[in-house]
């Protein structure tokens, strides 16, 4: 039996201490900014109930593992959890989108301290006290003894967890999915309006345009154009700021200083479109 804290009882982070609480194998607390006073959390397995969270960092104690939830953006309100939770043995799992895991949480632990975390997964934050995991879910880490010792405390849970050898193309394919959230975001609509032919027919067109041919026989988007789905590609053009609406969002990686995601991308494929922004 591990003690857990998850830090950010969001969407996923609800969906992740659904998971560790329905095996009955672990002693989970909650870390949240707000008042909660208990979480449901639905999946396919059903449904659990999770106690009222902790809100000050001060009533938290040493854990074995400390799980990250949090919004990429918000590592400082998360670190503060950490001078409470974490102890001599304690391993913090960063489990958030992006490819700068380990980075951004540099100024408050060493990196062998760090386990970066790409989660997968249909999450939907009905309310602050009612999350539903949507469909299967599933995370990758990096291969090693922390990677292993993460995977096992999922086991027999409603989340798959591997220790994979290429982990820094799970985070870069995870990336590229996440990259199509920008079309729900500039037409207001759900992750559905992909299945509209036109709508998703002309993602691929555009995506076609950015990947690498080398890439582009691997892509399932490229398969098939209803489907947000993203395959083992890489980003043809070098850099990034990648904006959307007035929004950037600033990533680096080692392959490259940088990865620019153009803005006449949004552009030219929102002329195209049919359907309206609503």
């Amino acid at each position: 039996m591990a003690s857990i804290a998850v830090v950010g009882p969001g969407a996923i982070g609800g969906v992740v201490a659904g998971a560790l609480q329905g095996c009955g194998r672990h002693r989970l607390s909650l870390c949240s900014r707000r008042p909660l006073a208990a979480l449901v959390v639905e999946s396919t397995a059903g449904r659990v109930t999770l106690p009222a969270a902790l809100t000050d960092p001060a009533q938290g104690t040493p854990v074995d593992w400390v799980l990250v939830a949090t919004k990429a953006y918000d590592a400082a309100g998360a670190a503060a959890w950490f001078p409470a939770l974490v102890g001599p043995a304690t391993q913090v799992a960063i489990i958030q989108n992006g490819v700068e895991h380990r980075e951004r949480f540099a100024p408050w632990l060493p990196p062998e301290r760090l386990l970066p975390v790409m989660i997968d997964c249909p999450a939907e934050r009905r309310s602050p006290e009612h999350v539903v995991q949507r469909g299967p879910g599933q995370m990758a880490v990096p291969a090693g003894m922390a990677g292993e010792a993460f995977a096992a405390l999922f086991a027999g849970t409603t989340l798959e967890a591997r220790a994979v050898d290429d982990f820094r193309t799970a985070l870069w394919r995870k990336l590229c999915i996440n990259s199509a959230g920008i079309i729900n975001a500039l037409l207001l609509k759900p992750a559905g309006v992909f299945h509209d032919d036109e709508v998703g027919n002309r993602c691929a067109q555009r995506r076609h345009r950015a990947v690498r041919p080398e890439a582009r026989r691997t892509d399932p988007l490229q398969r098939d154009g209803r489907h947000a789905a993203g395959g083992d590609v890489k980003p043809a053009d070098a850099g990034i700021p990648a904006q959307a609406g007035g929004t950037s969002t600033v990533m680096r990686s080692r392959w490259r200083p940088s990865l620019r995601w153009p803005d006449w991308m949004s552009t030219r494929l929102l002329s195209g479109l049919k359907i309206g922004c609503v």
